[in-house]
């Protein structure tokens, strides 16, 4: 079983925003925790994987 959940953010990658990149990674989390719960899954049995998919600005191509 998999939850999946996604959110873009379009800006600069800088120090002072990747707080707030984390927070945004953090809340979608919990929303995938939360269905897997519900759904009965253990907490031995789920595994949490945060992922970026960053591009240079004025591509369209991730890196």
């Amino acid at each position: 079983i998999r939850a999946m959940r996604e959110q873009a953010v379009e800006g600069q990658l800088a120090a002072e925003g990747l707080a707030d990149l984390d927070k945004q990674l953090d809340a979608l989390a919990v929303d995938a925790l939360a269905e897997l719960k519900e759904q009965g899954i253990g907490d031995d049995k789920i595994r949490l994987l945060k992922r970026l998919h960053l591009r240079y600005d004025g591509t369209d191509t991730p890196l």
